[in-house]
């Protein structure tokens, strides 16, 4: 039959032999998936990667690769949802970015006594007792 086909034996035996390893490892595979899957699916809310292999090494004792299971999950079509961005999370940072100090000491750094007056390169808000202290350079 080798003859037939214009194959060498030894090819013929290295494909049967990859055909058979290929086999192992789909099904190697698919038990994985289904572990994978159980994870994905715990407690009703769909995860990524990152959470899936945190639960898989904590809840079910399985260590598993990051590639692995990005791989497994890309080969059975398994998505993990993409959290839309909080829109008010954006407003308060875009709000924040764009305060404004006005300028308190207006170059007159010595003011006659000492420690009233401190100086730093910094440009922000720092929280103290509830009370905010405004620092400019």
């Amino acid at each position: 039959m080798c003859d037939i086909a214009n194959v060498s034996r030894s090819g013929y035996y290295s494909y049967k032999k990859r055909l058979l390893e290929l086999s192992a490892k789909s099904l190697q595979d698919k038990f994985d998936f289904l572990s994978i899957k159980a994870a994905y699916d715990y407690k009703s809310v769909h995860k990524g990667a990152k959470q899936i292999k945190m639960r898989l090494e904590r809840d079910f004792g399985i260590c598993m690769n990051l590639k692995k299971i990005r791989r497994i999950m890309r080969k059975f079509n398994l998505i993990c949802p993409v959290r839309k961005a909080n829109p008010v999370k954006s407003i308060l940072r875009a709000q924040q970015s764009n305060k404004t100090y006005s300028n308190v000491l207006n170059r007159q750094f010595r003011q006659g006594t000492a420690k009233k007056t401190l100086l730093t390169d910094i440009s922000y808000t720092i929280w103290f007792r509830k009370t905010s202290i405004s620092l400019h350079h």
